[in-house]
């Protein structure tokens, strides 16, 4: 039967052949298929995801998520000579930001890190849970 003759559900299921062997009752599958991909990802070109992030970040600050804590950004190297926008803390987070995970923000450093690494007064200190003895 060639596959011009054969019904969408044939042409879909593996190739079975029956065996020469002489084992009787079975019949062997060919699986020569590829598998299909359970998450399949979008193809992102690296140069132009690093020049549309530097264009959100230069001279801007950022956000992790939906804190409201407001972290410098500091450009830390990605692939080859690309780099990508980070905390300049180096707060943690999960992901590259392609997925809105770091936004971009005019309001002003709010992390004591932050604040502290690029030279700005530390701001309002801490202030106590309770009076000490």
């Amino acid at each position: 039967m060639s596959t011009v003759d054969r019904t969408p559900r044939e042409a879909a299921a593996p190739a079975c052949r029956k065996p020469t062997d002489g084992t009787a009752g079975r019949i062997l599958v060919d699986v020569t298929a590829q598998p299909l991909p359970l998450f399949p990802a979008p193809q992102t070109d690296p140069v132009s995801f690093a020049g549309t992030q530097h264009e959100l970040f230069t001279g801007m600050n950022l956000r992790i998520g939906r804190s409201d804590t407001v972290h410098g950004v500091a450009w830390r190297p990605w692939i080859n000579e690309l780099t990508l926008p980070t905390p300049s803390c180096h707060q943690g987070w999960s992901g590259l930001g392609a997925a809105g995970e770091l936004v971009a923000t005019d309001a002003s450093v709010t992390c004591r890190k932050c604040r502290r690494i690029l030279g700005l007064d530390p701001g309002r200190q801490q202030i106590p849970l309770f009076d000490l003895p």
